[in-house]
């Protein structure tokens, strides 16, 4: 099991994440904007926080040692858990047991530092050449394959030409 999750969490769940995001953003324009904004001229903190909620509410792999996917949907913790707002990330920083989708404490991935600098960075470029809109008209639902919880209809987003 601990080579699977070795195997499959170097690079699936960052491009899992850029999925959820993807899908996440494009049924939410607001955020899109402002995450577009952060990547033509901003500093990177609404990116950061936007990958963030978007961990918090589609963790790649919800269930390990402990139940991620329950843990990012308290009320207590997190105010209107099913409500998408990265604003809440540029509010407080994560906490070290609350927010765990690369777990906790010092059982955190050793690679969670490098997967936010890539999701952000790629989403950032991304974001400066194109933006998009969502596909379908609601929310798109999750699939377990094999220890990775993924967009069952694989975030099919429609690619716009960024405008000025």
């Amino acid at each position: 099991m601990a080579l699977r999750v070795l195997l499959v969490a170097g690079w699936g769940t960052t491009a899992n994440t850029l999925a959820w995001m993807a899908e996440r953003l494009a049924r939410h324009p607001d955020a899109l904007e402002e995450c577009r904004r952060d990547a033509l001229d901003g500093d990177g903190r609404y990116l950061s926080a936007a990958v963030q909620e978007t961990l918090r509410m589609r963790p790649p792999v919800p269930v390990i040692a402990a139940d991620i996917e329950r843990m990012h949907h308290r009320a207590d913790v997190y105010p209107d858990p099913r409500s998408f707002r990265p604003e809440r990330f540029l509010e407080q920083r994560p906490g070290t047991y609350t927010w765990i989708p690369f777990g906790g404490g010092i059982h955190r991935c050793i690679g969670a530092g490098f997967a936010l600098t890539e999701a952000r960075l790629v989403r950032r470029t991304i974001l400066r050449h194109l933006t998009f809109a969502a596909a379908r008209g609601r929310g798109e639902a999750s699939s377990r394959r094999t220890l990775l919880t993924v967009p069952r209809d694989k975030a099919t987003v429609t690619l716009l030409a960024a405008g000025g």
